[in-house]
């Protein structure tokens, strides 16, 4: 008999065992909510990325964790035969144009604090009501979105220093005034 007929039938008797007398097999403990927290996800995250990076030699190639306190909205990843494969990428082009105008606005000279506070506002705290108030709606999503990105573009951008006016940076300015 093979070691695993051999394991299977012992954990069949087993569990029959217990039955007749009354008890019952627990393969699985309780949850540990420690699991579920986001001080352990957030570490998980870390410690994983930092493993798979640890096996990549270029260092272009390496992966990051995304920082939820950035200017920049995470898109999301299309699964295979996602049924809602264009309703995602609608949004995903939604969120990039957002990350676009929020690095040319911090490029500009917009404060990081400004773009935060806008990203907060007009985005987070209206998708989350809309949410709340009539589940996902991804049309709604996006014209959140497009209203941000409007606010932001209409903020008034700071006089530019003298040391910003030369090379790269000055030319991306000096086309955008």
């Amino acid at each position: 008999m093979s070691e695993n007929k051999g394991n299977f039938l012992l954990f069949a008797a087993d569990y029959l065992i217990q039955q007749s007398c009354g008890g019952t097999l627990r393969l699985f403990t309780t949850k540990d909510e420690r699991f579920k927290s986001e001080a352990f996800i957030a570490e998980a995250k870390e410690v994983y990325t930092a493993l798979i990076n640890s096996h990549i030699s270029d260092p272009k190639q390496r992966l990051k964790v995304f920082d939820k306190n950035s200017v920049c909205l995470p898109t999301r990843k299309i699964g295979k035969n996602n049924p809602k494969e264009e309703e995602i990428k609608a949004d995903n082009a939604a969120r990039q144009e957002w990350n676009r105008t929020a690095d040319m606005a911090l490029i500009t000279g917009i404060s990081e604090e400004t773009i935060l506070v806008i990203k907060q506002t007009q985005i987070h705290e209206k998708v989350s009501r809309s949410i709340r108030d009539s589940s996902w709606l991804p049309n709604l999503f996006r014209s959140i979105v497009s209203k941000a990105k409007d606010l932001l573009l209409s903020q008034e951008i700071p006089p530019v220093s003298l040391y910003l006016t030369g090379g790269i940076v000055g030319s991306v300015i000096s086309t955008l005034i």
